[in-house]
């Protein structure tokens, strides 16, 4: 008699799609990180116009990267 072993995926054992949330989530960090240093040097540089711009990116960016966590919990 052979025993079967049933897989059983689950999220939090990496799943294809979990993972790929899950790529996306840190890769969305690193971009974030990028905006935030454009902004400190928009500021620097006392570019008021500049610094509404990358604003605006941080905002929209920041609010798809936390629908990405959301679909994760």
């Amino acid at each position: 008699m052979r025993s079967r072993q049933r897989h059983n995926p689950s999220p939090r054992n990496g799943t294809r799609r979990h993972r790929t949330i899950v790529d996306a989530i840190l890769s969305d960090h690193v971009i974030v990180e990028s905006i935030f240093r454009q902004y400190e040097q928009a500021a620097a540089a006392g570019d008021a116009r500049g610094q509404q711009q990358v604003a605006y990116e941080i905002v929209r960016t920041m609010s798809k990267h936390a629908a990405k966590e959301e679909m994760t919990l």
